[in-house]
């Protein structure tokens, strides 16, 4: 979360002194990403942005995120998968595997800070919400037979899915233009999702086609 913190606010030092730059109106912009921080998956979405005032937008987006599963639960899953699995039969092995996916939507705004060459740097902040389900997989295996193990490994945090919590998100990137209304972004932002049990904070470098009208 320093990291964040310290990558936002040099972001935000480029905004002194701004220089002027010309907005759209609005736009739209798909984009596509991978995340990390967690187990490490994809991410998929698409948005609007309004001109407000100035350099700023009010922007709104949704999208899915396919797997942001916190690390310390897939671990719990691990160790639970193995001790259950060692009770049944002595010497028994466990395969386990736990994920989680969340389908979200945010509104927020968007401020362009400063324009280099004929690209330009942004902030963007948002807050919505996100809908998240969970899915475990295991079973054990030992010379005596094998078995399904998904019943009796639960963790808080997939006990309480599917659940739609609260999202929260912040970030900036690179602009630069493809032609008179349309742009390639190179952006971070780092979201947190205030699951049950376990929150989950993921980090996400993304890259997006946008166009202006």
């Amino acid at each position: 979360m320093k990291r964040v913190f310290l990558g936002v606010c040099a972001l935000a030092f480029l905004a002194v002194p701004m220089h002027a730059r010309a907005q759209d109106r609005a736009y739209v912009r798909a984009f596509f990403s991978a995340t990390f921080g967690n187990q490490g998956g994809g991410a998929a979405g698409a948005g609007i942005g309004i001109k407000a005032m100035g350099n700023v937008q009010i922007a709104g987006e949704f999208g899915l995120l396919s797997n942001v599963i916190p690390k310390k639960v897939a671990d719990a899953v691990d160790q639970q998968a193995a001790t259950k699995a060692d009770q049944i039969a002595v010497g028994g092995k466990a395969a386990s595997s736990a994920s989680a996916r969340a389908q979200y939507g945010l509104v927020g705004l968007r401020c362009t800070v400063r324009k280099i060459s004929k690209g330009a740097f942004f902030l963007e902040a948002a807050g919505g919400a996100a809908h998240v389900t969970s899915k475990i997989v295991a079973e054990w295996r030992s010379l005596s037979g094998q078995g399904r193990l998904e019943g009796l490994v639960t963790t808080p945090f997939t006990n309480s899915t599917p659940e739609t919590k609260p999202m929260a998100a912040v970030g900036g990137g690179l602009s630069l233009p493809l032609g008179r209304t349309s742009a390639i972004e190179m952006a971070y932002r780092f979201a947190t999702i205030r699951t049950t049990g376990t929150p989950i904070n993921t980090s996400k470098v993304y890259g997006a086609v946008r166009i202006g009208f």
